[in-house]
């Protein structure tokens, strides 16, 4: 029996078994029923809210597979907006930490502003242990309107010694199973490591450990059971992380290790990060967005192969898609869907369109995808009776409308379990 259901509509499942539906119905928290408007409605139960579409899409909730909540709530709570550039990490660290009741605040900004854009998981990537807690406090009190999967620190900028590794979470609202380190720096400071020389400047970027230093931390990370995702762009910083995976033994693949950004692998990386499992957590948004600093910055042939989802999809590699909020200015899915199929900066110049991707590519990326990054495909990421309820209704369907439509799809309703939050 169920007490809501979605008719009269254009359902993108994302489920193999079934694409395409037209209604849905939800008892508590999961789906219990996907198909005809006549079979969905005999799983209803007598009172149920009832949802006419009117022929709008409904698809699986989006996941923002690599974010950073706190920052983005920071920037959306005060004055201070550093939104548009990659280093508000290295401003925000000589800001005064928050209090509890600010970062719950940020947090909770942060929800609001994601759930407008459709998006029902998101995660934090890299935070403190005192953040940690906050987010175990905050899933206790049942006041998380999403779900977040929260990847702790080993190292914080400026130190040399490492964080203890936290107590593993898993909820319905809250995971904390992943560790987040970082092995080199981004395109638009001119830090992310390269084998050759920035074209505006004489320099080939920063790592961010000694290579040796690097694999000890992930061998250790590793061995205590937690997943891991790395931080790496440049083509030498993702061949050091790419070097340590291959050390750390023949569990690897099962472990489901991720590589975050994956800006500028050549096709030797993606090989050997398909036969690891190497899930790539990757931001074809920054293509619209920063497109504008590759294009200055970076040496023709490394252009020509700058965040090659094709080419990531086609080695058999599962591809993440993400915004890496707030160093966009903005974190919708259905910008990040465009970029993925048009592959232009905000000028409209193209960049490596031979590695665009459908629309359809690009939803499941950010659907599907997101939800196998974070080791909870088994209850998100498509419409399958079971599975969490977790939509977005779409004013239209980003598959079938002109790409340079996307960007204009409204999010009209997004529901994360029970709840649902309307426009």
């Amino acid at each position: 029996m169920a007490g809501l259901v979605f008719i009269d509509g254009n359902l993108l499942t994302q489920d193999p078994a079934r694409l395409h539906a037209e209604a849905l119905a939800v008892e508590g928290d999961r789906i219990a029923a996907v198909g005809s408007r006549t079979d969905v409605e005999r799983a209803v139960r007598p009172g149920a809210r009832t949802v006419d579409l009117g022929g709008r899409t409904l698809v699986p909730g989006f996941n923002d597979a690599h974010a950073h909540a706190w920052k983005l709530g920071q920037l959306l709570t005060s004055v201070l907006d550093l939104r548009g550039i990659d280093s508000v990490g290295l401003v925000s660290g000589h800001l005064p930490l928050p209090t509890a009741a600010e970062y719950e605040e940020m947090v909770g900004a942060f929800g609001r502003h994601q759930l407008e854009r459709g998006i029902t998981s998101s995660s934090d990537c890299g935070v403190r242990p005192e953040l940690v807690e906050m987010y175990r406090a905050l899933d206790a009190r049942d006041t998380l309107t999403q779900r977040l999967n929260v990847m702790p620190l080993r190292r914080l900028d400026g130190r040399s010694d490492n964080l203890p590794l936290p107590d593993r979470s898993l909820t319905a609202r809250l995971r904390v199973d992943t560790v987040k380190l970082l092995a080199d720096g981004g395109l638009s400071s001119a830090t992310a490591a390269l084998r050759e020389s920035y074209r505006h400047a004489d320099g080939r970027g920063v790592h961010r450990f000694e290579e040796e230093e690097l694999r000890e931390l992930m061998r250790e990370t590793h061995a205590a059971g937690w997943r891991l995702a790395v931080h790496a762009i440049g083509d030498e910083a993702i061949e050091r992380v790419l070097s340590a995976y291959e050390s750390l033994g023949p569990e690897v693949p099962r472990r489901r290790h991720r590589i975050e950004h994956l800006g500028l692998p050549d096709r030797g990386h993606l090989r050997r990060a398909a036969t690891l499992g190497i899930v790539a957590v990757s931001q074809t948004v920054f293509i619209h967005s920063l497109g504008r600093n590759f294009c200055e910055y970076l040496p023709e042939a490394l252009l020509a192969r700058t965040y090659p989802v094709r080419e990531m999809m086609e080695a058999g590699i599962t591809v993440a898609l993400s915004s890496d909020a707030p160093v966009v200015e903005e974190d919708s899915p259905l910008l990040g869907i465009q970029a993925a199929v048009l592959r232009r900066d905000a000028e409209g110049f193209a960049i490596a369109p031979d590695q665009a991707i459908s629309a359809a590519e690009a939803q499941r990326a950010y659907t599907a995808g997101g939800a196998f990054a974070s080791g909870d495909e088994a209850n998100r990421g498509t419409l399958s009776p079971g599975k969490r309820a977790d939509m977005a209704v779409l004013s239209d369907d980003p598959v079938a409308v002109d790409p340079e439509g996307l960007s204009r799809i409204r999010v009209d309703m997004t529901v994360v379990g029970s709840k649902v939050f309307e426009r």
